[in-house]
């Protein structure tokens, strides 16, 4: 490796083992189904610097010499990997084996995050290449398709054996050498000119026996965050059903309650995954209640049903406006066809046709709707719902490209929808924020999406980060400084603080919300180095509702905090044509090395999303 610099560093690793009753002996998976055993993990970086591959790890299901095993990588690369880039898996030659037979492309599934890759035996536009050498020299490498490579700080997992979705019951994994010890796995990535590894020492371990003890795990999924509910767009085509398992799993369900999992024969994403979706064509005038099972890949499924029910209202009265200089279809006198579109009618906003100039007196080429009153989007016949959780009792405000355009309560639970109607049909990002009971604003929840009309469309899950408060600030060196604000209730708060400028002073803290939303922290500054730090809380429910990170708060210790504007990409103090062109020179990737970050909401891709973000902070 020449110079390369080496970082050795211990990590642990997680081996199942199955258990297996055997001429007297039992291999079992030690108690809780999970023995760890600590080794010893050395990075050898491929290029100049230390490697970008981290969080690493491979779980193998038995580490017994001479078995065959079933192996599950995961990691994190720092750098992305481009469209066209590899992901090798090497075992140590001449140790571990890869069969020849009972062993093919259905035992190699690439999972990012959560969303399995499709794979195949060539490279396509939407398809991941495989190619397997098998034997005692064997290799796994996967090419990306040549449309969507992989973003810097994704969380790769990569399942290897017979417990992949596509998997038959004789198919193998990898067989262990023949001897305990401890023997290398290479984990390799690249594409154009980077390239990473990272060596890892695998231990080969005899089978753990207890006797006449069953630790299976025999739990089925929990199921959560079922989507939607309540009453939708009476406009609605085609709604997108969800859910949420704790664990991989396959879901169905049934219009008839009481049904037994296997007797249902329709099915959500045909995939071992934890978010699971389906579109189902809706009518108008109709309740629909979907029953829902799932089954885990052990084998555990549920015998309880998990409602998911809504309902489609009758279609809106009057039809909407059509493009051209037609009169409208109402009682009232058509619109003239300008912007403010005046009538005499008590009625213009019903969907009539009448009066405005989104009915039928519209004269642009760009379609008609169904008022037209100002709104920082074009009048239209589309609608959006908007539902998830913020604050209890909290006010909720929902943007259009950076507009405020709708205001709501919160409930006392959280819980929230709110409806954007009459929207015409193009591209816009959606953004929701929710003010707590000190007048503390949320990290801003933002997603792009296209609108088509004549069609509703449910966002679902919006679920608002918590506020942060810092007190006092600046705080003197060595002082308690307490972090507080508002949350989902009765949730588990994460909390992270560190220097502005040293990510090796990361400390997390947790505390929990109470039934009102409200949290605080007492934390002690010793050791604290005068200048900026900064903090950020995200909070998960036992139900299993959770929240991103809210972005950043900064603060000082022993003086005022160097706060950045979040768009203000150059800290000159203004938001401006500078701060716009930086944000073009890192469009479509991670943002590089532009501090503050050039992903302002930071979902690894400068996109349309940080655009909005930095036009709605525009100061000229």
């Amino acid at each position: 490796m020449g110079t390369a610099e080496k970082t050795c560093r211990l990590a642990t690793v997680q081996y199942r083992y199955t258990m297996v009753h055997t001429w007297g002996r039992i291999c079992m998976q030690f108690i809780g189904a999970v023995l760890s055993i600590v080794v010893l993990f050395c990075i050898v970086a491929h290029v100049a610097g230390a490697a970008d591959i981290r969080n690493y790890s491979d779980t193998l299901t038995d580490s017994a010499p001479s078995e065959y095993s079933n192996h599950t990588l995961r990691f994190i690369t720092k750098v992305p990997i481009p469209t066209g880039g590899y992901i090798r898996f090497r075992p140590s030659p001449g140790d571990f084996t890869i069969p020849t037979t009972n062993f093919g492309l259905r035992n190699v599934a690439l999972y990012v995050g959560d969303v399995l890759r499709n794979t195949g035996t060539t490279t396509s536009t939407s398809t991941d290449g495989v190619s397997i050498t098998t034997g005692t020299n064997g290799a796994i490498e996967i090419t990306l398709n040549t449309l969507t490579g992989i973003a810097a700080d994704a969380e790769i997992l990569l399942r290897i054996g017979s417990s992949t979705v596509h998997a038959t019951s004789s198919d193998l994994g990898i067989l262990n050498p023949s001897s305990i010890g401890t023997y290398p796995i290479h984990i390799e990535t690249g594409g154009g000119t980077t390239s990473e590894s990272v060596r890892a020492l695998v231990a080969i371990v005899h089978n753990v026996q207890v006797p006449n003890v069953d630790t299976t795990e025999t739990v089925p999924p929990h199921r959560f965050n079922g989507a939607p509910s309540g009453e939708l767009s009476g406009t609605s085509l085609i709604v997108q059903v969800s859910l949420e398992t704790d664990e991989f799993a396959l879901c169905r369900y049934s219009t008839a309650s009481g049904t037994p999992y296997f007797s249902m024969t329709n099915q959500f994403t045909t995939n071992f995954v934890t978010v699971h979706t389906f579109d189902l064509e809706v009518a108008t005038s109709t309740a629909y209640d979907l029953y829902v099972r799932c089954i885990d890949d052990e084998g555990n499924f549920n015998t309880d049903d998990y409602l998911i029910s809504f309902s489609i209202p009758e279609y809106p009265e009057g039809e909407p406006g059509t493009e051209g200089d037609s009169d409208g279809d109402g009682d009232a006198d058509p619109g003239d066809g300008s912007p403010d579109g005046d009538t005499d009618s008590d009625d213009s906003d019903t969907g009539d046709g009448s009066g405005s100039s989104g009915g039928g007196g519209g004269g642009g080429d760009d379609g008609g709707g169904f008022e037209g009153t100002e709104k920082p989007y074009q009048s239209g016949d589309g609608r959006v719902i908007i539902n998830g959780y913020a604050f209890p009792d909290s006010d909720v405000t929902i943007l259009v490209d950076g507009t405020v355009i709708e205001t709501d309560d919160a409930d006392g639970t959280g819980k929230f929808s709110v409806t954007v109607d009459e929207i015409a049909r193009g591209v816009y990002t959606f953004g929701v924020y929710a003010a707590d009971a000190n007048g503390i604003k949320s990290s801003t929840f933002s997603t792009t999406f296209s609108v088509t009309g004549s069609r509703g469309s449910t966002l679902s899950n919006v679920n608002v980060m918590p506020s942060v408060q810092v007190t006092p600030d600046p705080v003197d060196p060595g002082a308690t400084v307490q972090f507080s604000g508002y949350a989902i209730p009765n949730a588990t708060i994460t909390i992270e603080n560190q220097s502005d400028k040293s990510s090796v002073t990361l400390k997390t803290f947790t505390t929990t919300s109470d039934g009102d939303g409200a949290w605080s922290y007492d934390a002690s500054t010793a050791g604290f180095q005068t200048g900026t730090y900064k903090v950020r809380a995200k909070a998960k429910q036992e139900s299993g509702v959770s929240t991103d990170y809210a972005d950043w708060t900064f603060y000082g210790v022993g003086e005022e905090a160097d706060t950045p504007r979040a768009s203000d990409l150059n800290r000159d103090g203004s938001v401006n044509l500078i701060d716009f062109s930086i944000l073009l020179f890192w469009w479509g990737t991670d943002g590089g090395e532009s501090n503050p970050p050039a992903d302002i909401n930071a979902d690894g891709r400068v996109s349309l999303t940080d655009f909005s973000i930095m036009i709605f902070n525009w100061t000229g």
